[in-house]
């Protein structure tokens, strides 16, 4: 397997030529990181307390001037998943009460899942940098989420051809 980090769009140009020649078949993923930074190089423990100053993409530890690390990974994947559902960029919104909870501005819709109110709630209000939400919870209750829509649907379909002559 390759693994490269591409930083210029000349660079992925070249690999692309490269393994366009290559006999198997390959996979290419691109994924713009910004700024990364690799953890494994730093003491452990370690924490960031540099804003983003790019509007709507800054996570609610950011605003607030408290440390993050993954946070803002976390704030990406929340973003991401609201342009899926709402169509639009993630614009957080605080409730009132002084330090009260931050949510999406758009209004989830009754008939999606429960479990966007609560997965955008976790994502956007994560407690500090050692309370971070358990991804793996997270992937199942996603996983289990999409089973019963399946299930739902050929149970439907079931029921519509037993209905019929």
């Amino acid at each position: 397997m390759l693994c490269v980090l591409l930083t210029e769009l000349e660079d992925v140009g070249r690999l692309l030529s490269q393994l366009s020649s290559a006999h198997q078949p390959q996979l290419l993923q691109l994924i713009d990181f910004g700024r990364a930074i690799d953890i494994t190089l730093l003491p452990p423990g370690t924490t960031f307390t540099r804003v983003v100053t790019t509007d709507d993409f800054t996570c609610p530890e950011m605003k607030e001037g408290r440390e993050w690390t993954f946070q803002t990974d976390l704030f990406g994947v929340a973003a991401s998943a609201h342009v899926l559902l709402f169509g639009s960029y993630l614009k957080l919104r605080r409730r009132p009460a002084p330090d009260g909870p931050w949510s999406v501005s758009g209004t989830i819709r009754r008939f999606w899942s429960p479990v966007w109110g609560e997965f955008f709630s976790t994502f956007l209000n994560i407690p500090s940098c050692s309370e971070l939400p358990d991804l793996s919870a997270w992937r199942r209750r996603f996983l289990d989420l999409a089973l019963s829509k399946q299930l739902d649907k050929a149970l439907h379909s079931l029921m519509v051809a037993i209905k019929q002559p």
